[in-house]
């Protein structure tokens, strides 16, 4: 007899999970907090803030820019939510249509396919890690995770869920290479040369290495769908940006007791985006310009937004603000990995610490809104981890903050 278990755990406590074993690797700790012991709450330890502020940050930012995502001018985005689109109350009844009725229904909001491989990546990185796995083993078990994540009605690969064209054929590249008789070497490595889409870097944050060794990993991960020389730089900068972010306290840095000012956040940030421009350099020099363009941009954009005490909701009222925004989102649109991280990297500039606000202005861009709304919010969750900016009652909208697995036991 066959009898199934679910084990049931929020994104929370998965992160946390991932993060406790990589602490414990890098520093040979013998305890390892159980996933089961944070299934259902918001308040993790302070050590372990950033990597779960990340990935919710993300995940909120992709599940909101999902209904924004190929509306191509910003005008079209406001006639739809007069207001902005800044919960998934201001949904149109439109933006319900074409989901699972599970989360239809419920007025659950899907994420799409940028959060869902990232759940892959983090898995497979606590189930590499646990197994002391080596970097190559890790990233075959990822690709193959990915394979059976592609195959299930509501993974990655689901029509609800957009899926990059590139992804669809890096993975079905390595399943029918695992299909043969001698698989061939580096079988894992399904991504063309050509492929420089935005599907890897998307799924970068959630390596939770130590900046250099992420940056090392995510190139790895990179490659099994994505194998252009932008998709590696951008994958690189992204990695490096969040483990540099996830190790810094910007509060600490502010000293005791004191508030964190708009300045010295900027200035943390500042240094750390012209990290992931250097980080991003080697692999592709047309990368690392188009994050340092953004970045000079942001700082103009600084400017503009300090007459609105940088109250982004009523910055993007402002017909000025809105031409200046609207000049650099059609620069960057994030649809390719350059543009993605650049575009991400601008939103994360202005925003270092507020992932509402980062993932608000990601959310009210003409091109590839989810993707760039996703990576914003997981970097403005990574510096400081203030996760209670996330309100229960709008988490409680987003899909499967629960995530399952199953194991089955033969008596």
């Amino acid at each position: 007899m066959t009898r199934t278990y679910a084990t049931r755990y929020t994104l929370v406590a998965l992160l946390i999970s991932c993060a406790a074993h990589v602490q414990a690797m890098q520093q040979e700790l013998p305890e390892h907090p159980r996933v089961g012991e944070y299934a259902d709450r918001y308040d993790p330890p302070r050590e372990y803030q950033p990597h779960v502020a990340a990935m919710l940050g993300g995940a909120l930012g992709d599940a909101l820019g999902r209904v924004t995502e190929f509306k191509k001018m910003l005008s079209t985005i406001f006639n739809n939510y007069p207001n902005g689109c800044c919960s998934f109350e201001d949904f149109t009844d439109y933006d319900w249509r074409g989901l699972p009725e599970a989360l239809a229904a419920q007025h659950i909001a899907p994420y799409t396919d940028d959060t869902r491989m990232a759940l892959v990546v983090a898995k497979a990185l606590l189930s590499g890690v646990h197994r002391g796995r080596s970097r190559d083993e890790a990233m075959q078990s990822m690709a193959c995770m990915l394979i059976d994540d592609m195959n299930k009605a509501d993974g990655w690969a689901a029509n609800y869920r957009a899926p990059g064209g590139a992804c669809l054929r890096g993975i079905t590249t390595v399943e029918s290479r695992l299909q043969e008789k001698r698989p061939p070497r580096n079988w894992w490595l399904g991504g063309d040369s050509d492929a420089g889409g935005c599907g890897s870097v998307m799924r970068a944050h959630p390596l939770l290495f130590d900046a250099d060794r992420a940056t090392e990993w995510s190139l790895e991960h990179s490659k099994i769908t994505h194998g252009h020389a932008m998709a590696l730089a951008a994958c690189a900068a992204m990695a490096w940006g969040t483990a540099r972010a996830r190790t810094v306290n910007p509060y600490q840095a502010a000293g005791d007791g004191q508030e964190l000012t708009r300045q010295a956040a900027h200035e943390i940030v500042d240094a750390i985006i012209e990290g992931m421009t250097d980080t991003a350099y080697p692999y592709d020099r047309n990368t690392a310009e188009k994050i340092r363009d953004a970045h000079r941009l942001a700082q103009e954009a600084r400017e503009r937004l300090t007459p609105f005490d940088f109250n982004i909701y009523r910055a993007l009222q402002d017909s000025g603000f809105r031409a200046f925004h609207k000049r650099v989102f059609d620069k960057f649109q994030g649809w390719q990995a350059d543009d993605a991280v650049a575009a991400a990297s601008y939103c994360w500039a202005l925003f270092p610490t507020n992932i509402r606000s980062a993932v608000h202005i990601s959310v009210h861009t003409p091109g590839d809104s989810d993707s760039i709304a996703s990576m914003a919010g997981a970097l403005a969750g990574a510096l400081g981890g203030n996760i209670d900016q996330l309100h229960p009652a709008l988490l409680a909208h987003l899909e499967e903050r629960r995530v399952a697995t199953h194991r089955s036991q033969n008596e």
